[in-house]
């Protein structure tokens, strides 16, 4: 029979390796946040865009010193020396970056959106970088929308960028690889299970070859749950109902 005492740093052994696994799992769970549903990636064309469903929680002209609206929704400056509460990334700046461009269909697009689209930060080679959000609501649910664009065209033609939350949306920054095309956007959706959710980026190329990651633009909305808004909605046409009924006795009264 073993003695008393193995038995007893047995049991603190599987303790502790319990304690690891838990903590483990739970860290695991801090960084990653929720699984993002999301939507097909769009080409960018126009102010309409961007999304203002719900409510705005922040909005980020990332790689700008200087705030920009577009469709009215203001996307507030995120450099290296202005921050926007609630977002920050490992992604570096270069205060040079113009991802413009004067030729169409860039120089078409108004001057709010040409802001937000022609600005980012990227890092010099296809590394894996975070994009973190704070204070998030648990059980709440979200709307994020993405950006990314490079209008310069030439042999930045064909890059495209892995965007990953549990799942991964695929984002091209110049669909019609020409001086002055467009890149995309993409709105994913998910309900907060942590108080902090993290994205992944990651550049590559249509070629199969590596390439620089980016991001240029960035918003997070809290929106209702659809049952939350079909009760809405209902509430809304019984209401109407009521109104209707009301007014048909009145005229069989009088």
């Amino acid at each position: 029979m073993r003695s008393h005492h193995a038995l007893k740093m047995m049991k603190k052994k599987i303790f502790t390796w319990l304690a690891a696994l838990l903590l483990a799992e739970a860290s695991t769970s801090v960084v990653s946040g929720a699984t993002v549903l999301w939507s097909s990636p769009q080409s960018i064309s126009g102010d309409a865009d961007v999304s203002t469903s719900g409510s705005i929680i922040l909005a980020a002209n990332i790689g700008s010193a200087t705030a920009t609206t577009v469709n009215g929704v203001t996307f507030a400056a995120y450099n290296n020396t202005a921050a926007v509460p609630g977002l920050t990334d490992t992604l570096n700046l270069n205060p040079g970056a113009v991802f413009g461009n004067a030729a169409a269909p860039y120089s078409a697009l108004s001057a709010g959106y040409q802001a937000l689209i022609g600005s980012g930060r990227y890092t010099d080679g296809a590394t894996l970088e975070t994009l973190n959000l704070s204070g998030l609501t648990i059980g709440q649910s979200y709307l994020v929308q993405f950006w990314v664009n490079d209008s310069r065209g030439g042999g930045t033609s064909g890059r495209t960028l892995d965007l990953t939350a549990g799942a991964t949306a695929v984002l091209d920054f110049n669909v019609q690889n020409v001086a002055g095309g467009l890149g995309q956007y993409v709105i994913g959706t998910f309900t907060a299970n942590a108080t902090t959710q993290s994205f992944d980026l990651l550049g590559s190329h249509s070629a199969g070859t590596t390439d620089s990651t980016q991001i240029n633009g960035f918003q997070l909305r809290a929106v209702p749950e659809p049952s939350q808004a079909l009760l809405a909605m209902m509430g809304v046409v019984s209401v109407g109902l009521c109104r209707r009924r009301a007014v048909a006795r009145r005229k069989i009264g009088s």
